[in-house]
């Protein structure tokens, strides 16, 4: 027997459903449409068990340089100065993306001094990037799905949003102190053609910051404090 678990579309009123609500977080938004057809879903169970592949890149900083649309990819020049400060402090760093985003990482390590071959992005097929994602001593990146992964697995962020609130999107409450999240606190069009003005508010110095901290706590140094959503601009 198949059924068909699915929000009311009213294309097709024959199947039932719940109906949609814009401002639901989406782990609320996918445990409701299950719990609608009586299937049990636990929001705080949210762990992924990471893949096994073939090439490690454990330790390293992820760059995570993509994002479904223009208005949530935060400035190349930005992510190079990003990277320039991690390379001065000796960490390993990785660019990530898919085949779209491979010239952008290209150009985004030429200006940060990091060598081509650091440059997965275009690189690696879903398995291989969640393992590398799953293996980063952080992930920095915008509001995308590399940041839902990295939760999955528990791996510590840095995650930069524009156009939309990460109360809708963001790491949910009971885990932001693995978490920074970098917001300025207005929205916008997430589909836009050109960066949010939101996510330019956020500077390469704020970013440094939280990757310090992020860091500094994965090292388990001493006063490094947990943290949430945090406003900037």
């Amino acid at each position: 027997m198949q059924r068909i678990l699915t929000y009311r579309n009213p294309a097709f009123p024959e199947i039932p459903g719940p109906d949609w609500h814009e401002d639901r977080h989406p782990i609320d938004r996918w445990c409701h449409l299950l719990e609608f057809d009586g299937i049990g879903a636990d929001r705080r169970n949210l762990g992924l068990v990471p893949p096994v592949a073939t090439t490690s890149h454990r330790e390293s900083v992820v760059v995570h340089v993509g994002a479904g649309a223009a208005a949530r990819r935060w400035p190349a020049d930005r992510f190079a100065a990003v990277i320039r400060h991690l390379l001065v402090l000796g960490h390993e760093v990785v660019l990530t993306g898919d085949d779209g985003d491979r010239e952008r990482a290209l150009g985004i390590a030429a200006r940060a001094g990091l060598g081509s071959h650091r440059v997965l992005a275009g690189n690696q097929n879903l398995i291989e990037l969640s393992a590398t994602v799953a293996e980063a001593s952080v992930v920095l990146c915008g509001d995308t799905g590399v940041a839902h992964l990295a939760t999955a697995f528990g791996t510590r962020t840095v995650q930069l949003f524009g156009p939309t609130s990460p109360a809708e999107g963001g790491p949910p409450g009971h885990l932001l102190n693995r978490h920074e999240v970098l917001w300025a606190g207005r929205t916008g069009d997430r589909e836009a053609a050109t960066p949010d003005p939101g996510l330019l508010q956020i500077g390469a110095t704020e970013v440094v910051a939280a990757l310090d901290r992020q860091l500094g706590k994965r090292r388990g140094e001493a006063g490094v404090t947990s943290s949430a959503y945090r406003r900037v601009g």
